[in-house]
């Protein structure tokens, strides 16, 4: 379920991913790889959705690769 801390929302690494149409794991390389931070709460990894969002559109943004088309149904 997400969450709510300080007025920022916060998801599930299987949340964010079916949030911005990624996989898990590309949820997991943003964490280990272009500092998605992450913190655990009664055993489950949560990660800031405004951060995902921002590294999401980084790469959307990205020249390498087919362009994501995130309005298609």
């Amino acid at each position: 379920a997400v969450i709510w801390a300080d007025g920022e929302e916060y998801g599930t690494a299987p949340e964010l991913a079916a949030r911005f149409k990624v996989s898990v794991w590309t949820i997991y390389k943003w964490r280990k790889h272009h500092g998605l931070p992450s913190v655990r709460i009664a055993g489950r990894d949560y990660s800031p959705v405004l951060e995902a969002a921002r590294i999401d559109l980084g790469k959307r943004d990205a020249t390498r690769g087919r362009p994501r088309n995130l309005t298609a149904a």
